[in-house]
């Protein structure tokens, strides 16, 4: 019988060598699955809901939202303190400027502010 390499064999070794090997190289593989195998397999532990209790505080879709506040103009957005002081009867006056048309309107003590009607 002649040596002719086998198909998928190195040229010049016999098929019994190249069994011995893949044999020897497959012995470390069989033992460390039987050790894996005397292990017990632990499943892992979930983890506590604590960690979860903020992702559910901020869920968007359940968190209710305020509606949105109109913007008033403010009743004094062009008035301005023009001066303040005591006058000598001891009483407080206040000049208020009106930043747009320089108008001043004088407020002394509990008088009411004269109209703009004449």
């Amino acid at each position: 019988m002649s040596s002719a390499p086998v198909s998928g064999t190195l040229p010049g070794l016999p098929r019994r060598s190249i069994e011995l090997v893949m044999l020897i190289c497959a012995v470390p593989f069989l033992l460390g699955s039987d050790v894996e195998a005397q292990q017990t397999f632990v499943p892992p532990e979930p983890f506590p809901a604590e960690k979860y209790e903020n992702g559910w505080r901020k869920n968007p879709f359940t968190l209710k939202t305020a509606p949105v506040a109109i913007q008033r103009e403010s009743f004094a957005k062009n008035l301005a303190l023009g001066s303040m002081y005591d006058d000598a009867e001891g009483v407080t006056c206040v000049v208020v400027v009106n930043t747009k048309t320089r108008e001043r309107t004088r407020l002394k003590g509990q008088e009411p502010p004269p109209t703009a009607c004449g």
